[in-house]
């Protein structure tokens, strides 16, 4: 299945009524929070929580270190509050002012000395790594390491001197790798990156990977976070359209009404949960396109001007809720005119809204979702409180 053209509406529908629509979105939403149980009693959160509070007490050859450190590792570290957003991994980043010298200044093998409770340093140029123990260990059994850093230099204004192309971190426990991360990007001459990717990997066998490119005609994102492979939750954006370096460096110098004319041309994407996907395309070049000639004369009445928005919206944008693993449709967009009187009946708004349709002319209103949830309801519960149990400082 893919959001190209009018494909999305062309999606045959799930041969279900809607409670059995209901019933198999509960069951596939089960299947998605038992792919995430293994979330809950990670090695690595473990390890780096080990190592997070190992550096609180112990005493550190190069304090700075930390700085560097700290920002790659958080994220994973304090997993049990973003829980309810996991997807802040793919946040992660080092703000360093000059990278090349990171490695210069506090790179260098930092061992853990029991007896003295402090980290020895050995000056290395091209790593930074602690060993240290892990749990009840008495032997430094864990060993974080940060290398293969490499940067891009620029000399434009009111641009960074230096860009991160590729960094990698890894995170071991008795020799064998229990996380790692991997960062790679490319960037032209103006310092614009043409392409970047982020990898997390844990030996559970969970994977967040994150990438962008622009080829200045098209840019594109994808997201994805899966267990051995299987889809937990992904997304992807491209569009087609004007991404040059003096477009994307000067934004505000245009108008809505220029970007959607002369930037934007189309948009193509796609949400997944576990099975489920809602995916779309917007054709924002012929929407302008009708838009300025549907509205191009004087018109008076407020509610015609919202139907011909309305009746725009459901030629040029597309949307659908499906199966992914089936292909078939759970429910269609329709934009509809929403009318509003106040309580005093003094007055009237009209606005452009979207519902999604079932098969059988109903819509997935928020009635839809108050009945028939409740176990998932559950499982998500109990895997919040696993997460903070577990993972609790």
């Amino acid at each position: 299945m893919t959001s190209c053209g009018d494909k999305t509406q062309e999606v045959e529908f799930a041969n279900l009524t809607v409670e059995q629509n209901k019933a198999k979105l509960q069951d596939d939403g089960l299947a998605t929070m038992q792919k995430l149980d293994g979330m809950t009693d990670m090695a690595s959160v473990y390890a780096l929580q080990d190592f997070i509070n190992l550096s609180n007490t112990a005493s550190i050859a190069s304090d700075n270190v930390l700085n560097v450190v700290s920002k790659l590792i958080a994220p994973v570290a304090n997993l049990d509050k973003n829980v309810r957003g996991l997807t802040n991994l793919r946040s992660t980043e080092a703000s360093i002012d000059t990278i090349s010298t990171i490695f210069d200044e506090v790179g260098g093998v930092y061992t853990y000395q029991r007896a003295t409770n402090e980290f020895t340093r050995v000056a290395n140029s091209t790593e930074i790594t602690f060993l240290y123990p892990i749990g009840t260990s008495l032997t430094n059994n864990g060993k974080l390491t940060v290398n293969n850093l490499t940067v891009k230099s620029l000399s434009k204004e009111d641009m960074p001197s230096e860009l991160p192309k590729t960094l990698k971190v890894e995170l071991f426990k008795n020799n064998a790798s229990i996380f790692s991360f991997d960062w790679l990007a490319a960037y032209d001459a103006d310092g614009v990156p043409t392409s970047w990717s982020t990898e997390f990997t844990f030996v559970e066998g969970y994977k967040f990977t994150q990438s962008m490119s622009n080829t200045e005609a098209k840019i594109s994102w994808a997201f994805a976070y899966t267990l051995d492979n299987a889809n937990i939750l992904s997304a992807e954006f491209s569009s087609n359209g004007n991404y040059s370096y003096d477009v994307l460096s000067n934004p505000e110098s245009l108008s809505s009404d220029e970007l959607a004319a002369k930037v934007i041309e189309d948009a193509n994407a796609f949400v997944q949960l576990g099975n489920i996907k809602v995916t779309g395309v917007v054709d924002f070049a012929n929407l302008k396109k009708a838009s300025d000639k549907a509205f191009s004369g004087e018109e008076t009445d407020y509610k015609t001007m919202v139907d011909k928005q309305t009746e725009l919206f459901n030629t040029y944008i597309k949307l659908v809720v499906l199966y992914a693993e089936e292909g078939t449709a759970i429910a269609k967009s329709n934009f509809y005119t929403l009318e509003q009187t106040d309580d005093y009946g003094d007055y009237t708004n009209y606005s452009t809204n979207l519902q999604f349709e079932f098969k059988d002319g109903s819509f997935m209103d928020q009635s839809f979702f108050d009945e028939g949830f409740d176990d998932l309801i559950v499982a998500y519960q109990n895997m919040v409180t696993d997460f903070q149990t577990n993972y609790a400082q």
